[in-house]
């Protein structure tokens, strides 16, 4: 998809609105990244992370082996018990 066709008003892949790469990160809350060893985006989530941290956010990666981008979505499908995909995590709470 061109950038052009993203969201935000210059279609600029640098707007934080396209990417939160560009995005100001200071001030989030607790963040809780699950990402697939087979994810497309691993390394942008761990990038995402590495920033975040530097802007002051706590920020703890959940790693599922041998899982791809969007598993969460056919997780009711697998034979591996729901609780196993993190919910929500108690330190957030």
């Amino acid at each position: 998809m061109p950038t052009q066709e993203l969201p935000g008003e210059s279609g600029n892949p640098r707007d934080p609105f396209v990417s939160p790469f560009y995005a100001g990160l200071a001030g989030l809350p607790p963040l809780y990244i699950q990402a697939g060893s087979d994810e497309t985006l691993l390394d942008n989530s761990r990038l995402f992370a590495d920033r975040a941290r530097q802007a002051g956010a706590d920020v703890r990666i959940g790693l599922f082996l041998r899982q791809q981008h969007t598993f969460q979505m056919a997780w009711a499908d697998r034979r591996t018990p729901t609780r196993r995909c993190g919910g929500r995590p108690t330190w957030v709470i």
